[in-house]
């Protein structure tokens, strides 16, 4: 074997190791995964590494000349953790598909294959049947080679028709994954069996886990959005069916008195709060951003309700000229009952101004209001949870922030910035344009 192959394969060594060190690493400090996965992900990338420093020091000791004694031990390791990996796919597979172990005729016959491939693999230091070394330290195979790699791949073959048969209860991303996990390296193990010069299973299964691992990777993290998009949604239902009772109670006790003095006035406030109470309840079913002006009808019953309370005390002032995007349910609203609610006092005037408009590439909701100057950092009770709930479904479903900050001479200012790149925008940017050019 000349120098020159030695360091070719000396650097697929190198490669594969920081391969395997780069998801191992990934493995660690990912938060997406679940636990069961994380531990496969790092004994798995775990003993490929130790597959690739065997491969190092098989290629890196004969390219040097040295002595061959390490070489042997090497070739020993890379063997025996081949083994050992194809068992932790299979134990992993049952896992995914809701198998356990103890009741796996599949998972026994693996075991039970792969014990037997260690014990061949045990005789390779008392009989040259399967493979041997020279005494300059060369491998070589024996006429019964490929019987030592039969087992690994009947246990592969076996994973392929488990994933085959179970394939409704894993995920598109999760079939993808084993599919590819299981197919490269049985086709390596084949091609190994017919061609020698370079540990072709070994290469196979360390592409398989990476792109196993980036497909699996996928899958969790768009698993933990959507469960945190789920629980963001409950969170605003909680929201929406906790409304403050004594709000429910002061309208209710306003309409009561309304109709014997101004029957038509009281008509209008049922009006507006039967609107209110159905945009909130209609919020409840929509966990995908909104046409703003939705929201904004939204929020316009309920100040209409509680200037029926507040009458000349409550004014409300509206500086809307970009309306054509969306927004998460129940974004505006809360801005502005929490500046109502947050007013120094019953009996002082409050002024809120409600008003969009556009900076760089984003559309800017701003509401300010005349109040004591709402810090949020030493908000109490429920605002602080809400504003968190707003910040982290505006983040979510279309990449939007909120700020919320005192105003100079008193007052907040609560100023919503949704990115006009953001996919949901696209529509309402069509529509604008379609009816400009009509």
């Amino acid at each position: 074997m000349t120098n020159a192959s030695l360091l070719v394969r000396f650097s697929f060594g190198v490669v594969e190791l920081m391969l395997m060190l780069f998801g191992l690493v990934i493995t660690t400090v990912s938060r997406d995964l679940e636990r069961p996965t994380k531990r496969f992900f790092t004994a798995f990338f775990s003993m490929l590494c130790l597959c690739a420093v065997s491969n190092l020091l098989i290629w890196g000791t004969l390219f040097a000349g040295s002595l061959p004694g390490p070489v042997p031990a090497a070739v020993f390791i890379q063997s025996f953790l081949c083994g050992a990996l194809s068992l932790l796919i299979t134990a992993y597979l049952h896992f995914c598909s809701g198998i356990r172990l103890k009741k796996s005729a599949v998972f026994y016959t693996a075991l039970t294959l792969v014990v037997l491939y260690t014990a061949l693999l045990c005789s390779t230091f008392f009989s040259e049947a399967f493979y041997y070394f020279t005494q300059e330290g060369h491998y070589r195979r024996g006429p019964w080679y490929p019987l030592l790699s039969s087992p690994l791949a009947l246990v592969l073959v076996l994973d392929t028709l488990l994933l085959l048969r179970r394939r409704k209860r894993l995920s598109g991303r999760q079939f993808s994954a084993f599919l590819i996990c299981l197919t490269l390296p049985l086709a390596g193990t084949l091609a190994q069996m017919l061609f020698s010069g370079y540990p072709i299973a070994a290469y196979a299964l360390a592409v398989a886990s990476v792109l196993q691992f980036g497909f699996v990777f996928a899958d969790q993290t768009e698993t933990n959005r959507r469960r945190q998009e789920e629980l963001l949604r409950q969170r605003a239902n909680v929201t929406v069916l906790q409304m403050r009772p004594h709000f429910i109670y002061n309208t209710m006790t306003s309409i009561y008195y309304l109709i014997s003095q101004d029957a038509e006035k009281a008509q209008r406030v049922t009006l507006d709060f039967t609107n209110y109470l159905r945009k909130n309840f209609s919020a409840v079913a929509k966990d995908q951003p909104i046409p703003f002006t939705e929201e904004l009808e939204h929020t316009e019953a309920y100040l209409a309700v509680e200037q029926v309370r507040f009458e000349d005390l409550l004014t409300v002032t509206y500086d809307t000229p970009y309306t054509v995007f969306r927004v998460p349910p129940l974004t505006l609203q809360p801005l502005v009952e929490n500046a109502v609610k947050h007013r120094a006092e019953p009996d002082r005037p409050l002024s809120i101004r409600i008003s969009t408009g556009k900076n760089g590439n984003a559309y800017v909701i701003t509401v300010e209001d005349t109040g004591p100057g709402f810090c949020e950092n030493n908000a109490a009770g429920s605002s602080r949870p809400a504003l968190e709930n707003i910040r982290e479904r505006l983040e979510l479903m279309c990449g939007g922030t909120l700020t919320v900050s005192p105003l100079v001479g008193g007052g907040t200012s609560a100023v919503v910035t949704i990115p006009i790149s953001s996919p949901h925008a696209a529509p309402e940017r069509k529509k604008r344009a379609a009816s400009e050019n009509a």
